[in-house]
Order: structure tokens, then sequence, then C-alpha cells
């Protein structure tokens, strides 16, 4: 159950982000940032006292090793979402919102995960989410940026693939 919560907190707080403007979209950030910490250290403490979380019949599962990289995870996604709103001051925040909590549910999903075949796709998922990410400012610079960071992603991708299908 704990696992399925902090996995749904920035899946439900970027699906409403999509749909957020404005002061709204900003307040529904911070609060989705600050849930997902919270979910975070509770699920590394849980761990830290215990055993393993499992959920969804063993498709997710923490152990030692998640836990921390979960709590890593929440720990910087909560650094980085404090510092987006200065960030996007001269800008408006569009799709950065959405995107930003995507990007971290893939991030989480990819190390709360027991299915080799699911962890693949939340790594896609998480380069994916960043390529958007990265041409946030629709520059030409931007753009060829992404398009490089997609192309390299996707050679790695690849193998991690062909890794994945030869395991």
């Amino acid at each position: 159950m704990m696992l399925g919560t902090l996995l749904a907190i920035p899946l439900v707080g970027a699906v409403l982000l999509w749909r957020a403007g404005g002061r709204v979209a900003t307040a529904l950030h911070a609060l989705t940032a600050g849930l997902t910490l919270v979910a975070t250290i509770a699920v590394s403490v849980k761990v830290n006292r215990g055993d393993a979380l499992v959920a969804l019949d063993g498709f997710l599962r923490a152990d030692a090793l998640s836990a921390w990289m979960i709590g890593l995870i929440g720990i910087v996604g909560a650094l980085a979402a404090s510092e987006a709103p200065r960030y996007l001051a001269h800008t408006t925040p569009g799709r950065f919102y959405p995107l930003f909590h995507l990007f971290v549910f893939t991030m989480l999903l990819a190390v709360s995960t027991d299915d080799v075949g699911l962890m693949w796709v939340a790594v896609e998922g998480t380069t994916l989410a960043s390529v958007f990410l990265v041409n946030f400012e629709r520059t030409r610079a931007s753009l060829e940026a992404s398009y490089k960071y997609l192309l390299i992603c996707s050679v790695g991708i690849a193998i991690a693939f062909l890794g994945t299908v030869l395991v």
C-alpha cells in the first residue's frame, strides 16, 4: 500500500498539474513535491526498520538498496521542486510542473519495481520526460540539446533492452 501511494502522488499530481495554471499550479506543485517527499521518507524509514515492502502481487518491491534510492530521489526532487518557481519566475510554468512530477514518478517506479521489463519501461519514461524538460524553453539551442540527449539515451536504452531480453 505504501509503495502504491508513493507512486500515485507524483502521478496524480502530474495529471492535475496538466490542467492547472497560474498560482494554483505553483501551489499544487509545492503540495505534490511535499507529499512525495513525506512518502519517500516514510517508505525509507519503514524499510530500514524491518523487512522489504512488497505491493501489487510482487510487481513493486522496496528493499534496503531501493529504499535508499527512493529517499535520495525524494530529497533531490524536493530540492529541485523548491527551486523551480524561482527559475520559472520570468516565464509561465506551462508543462514544466507536470513533466517534472512525471519524471519523479518514473524515477521512483524504476527503483521500486521488481520486474525487469517494467523497470526498462520506467527508465524509458525518465528519458522521454527529461527530453521534454530539456526543451522546455523551446529555443533552437534547447531543441538541439534535447535531440542530442534523446539520441544518446536511445542508444543506451537499446543496449539495456538487449540486456533485458537476454536475461
